[in-house]
């Protein structure tokens, strides 16, 4: 068991969770950042993690933070441009610097996306989303590493709080009503950062065990009315739902709501994840409401 791991970036969700839990669990953290200065380098300073400065397009500042790690976990936030060479040069780092395993955070159904209905690498909507994961995902098989392990998480319940939930639910904060392109029994599989986390350090613990492994990640299936009255329970607000029609949704889209694309897919496809698979590893997840009351949802 390695007692030193690298967690790339450091900044995002996933990071911050890891950075945490590794750092409760006994682990020396190291993890890199643009500006070292920022309120939540500051933060994850705090909490004990050793920072080095710079980013994912420069490989020898990569090799700086990995330079005493024999593990590694990354979770690259996506993007259609730069997110493919960021994980190249992460790989190719953690190969120079001989790290020994590799934790990476994908999302569910990557390498479903051909059998998605409607699917085009052309045309499909946030097409680049699934072939930039999927093109990942097969770096992280065939880069050569002894101990890999693929985690897929569904969606954030950090999403629902704050400052995320005015880009992912506009208006919920503030109107309290929740707009959204699902239909009555469409339901969200949802996951807490911290249980992605969980995984990653059982992984460290236990590569034998993990390697090799590709796990998807959810612990409840909630529908639109289940949340709201949810986050009027916690938030002490009348939360209500809009379910947005085809052409309101469609508008909405042609004014640039990747959002509102995303629910699209939900409701038309879905993480689908299984949950006893991921009940099977024995690890204790924390249900939606215990992660909320947890973070806050601050509006």
């Amino acid at each position: 068991m390695s007692t030193s791991v690298t967690v790339l970036p450091g900044s995002g969700k996933q990071g911050q969770a890891a950075i945490s839990e590794l750092i409760e669990r006994g682990y020396t953290v190291h993890t890199l950042v643009r500006n070292a200065s920022s309120d939540i380098s500051k933060h994850l300073q705090s909490l004990g993690a050793t920072l080095h400065t710079g980013d994912l397009a420069d490989v020898k500042s990569i090799e700086a933070s990995l330079e005493h790690s024999e593990s590694l976990f990354f979770a690259i936030p996506a993007h259609p441009v730069n997110e493919i060479s960021f994980a190249e040069n992460i790989l190719a780092a953690a190969r120079n610097k001989s790290v020994k395993n590799i934790i990476y955070s994908s999302v569910a159904r990557t390498g479903d996306h051909e059998s998605f209905p409607g699917w085009d690498a052309d045309s499909y909507p946030l097409a680049w989303y699934w072939t930039n994961k999927q093109k990942i995902e097969d770096l992280v098989r065939t880069a050569g590493f002894p101990n890999w392990t693929i985690l897929r998480p569904a969606f954030f319940v950090q999403n629902f709080c704050s400052p995320e939930v005015n880009y992912m639910f506009p208006g919920l904060a503030d109107t309290q009503r929740l707009s959204i392109a699902y239909t009555p029994s469409t339901r969200l599989d949802l996951i807490d950062t911290k249980d992605i986390a969980k995984f990653a350090v059982a992984a460290l613990d236990a590569p034998e065990r993990f390697s090799g492994q590709e796990i998807p990640l959810a612990i409840e299936k909630l529908t639109a009315d289940e949340l709201a009255e949810l986050l009027g329970a916690i938030s002490g607000k009348q939360i209500s739902v809009q379910y947005l029609s085809d052409d309101e949704a469609a508008k909405l889209v042609a004014q640039g709501h990747l959002t509102v694309t995303a629910q699209q897919w939900q409701r038309d496809v879905g993480y689908c994840v299984d949950l006893e698979k991921t009940r099977q590893y024995g690890i204790t997840l924390t249900p939606v409401r215990e992660a909320l009351e947890r973070d806050t949802l601050k509006w």
